[in-house]
């Protein structure tokens, strides 16, 4: 497959500590706007670095699969705190 410069769509925002336990980037990124992307950067330093490429449905199915583990671990994110 060809490469295909991709741009980036928005904000990319960091999750987590890079000098801790490691630390999640994502953005949304596309190389035909029509077909956006969402992108995961991972870096931590026992592990290392890698990263994927989720198309929009399973970014959503990654979303409901992190809340169904808080729930289960009991955790309720605090109305209005995004940083919790």
């Amino acid at each position: 497959m060809p490469y295909l410069a991709r741009r980036h769509l928005g904000d990319w925002e960091r999750i987590g500590d890079p000098r801790g336990t490691g630390f999640i980037v994502v953005y949304l990124i596309a190389a035909d706007p029509r077909l956006p992307a969402i992108a995961f950067n991972t870096g931590s330093r026992a592990r290392g670095k890698g990263g994927a490429e989720l198309s929009l449905p399973n970014a959503a199915r990654l979303a409901r699969r992190i809340n169904d583990l808080l729930a289960q671990a009991g955790y309720e994110l605090p109305d209005g705190d995004e940083d919790a």
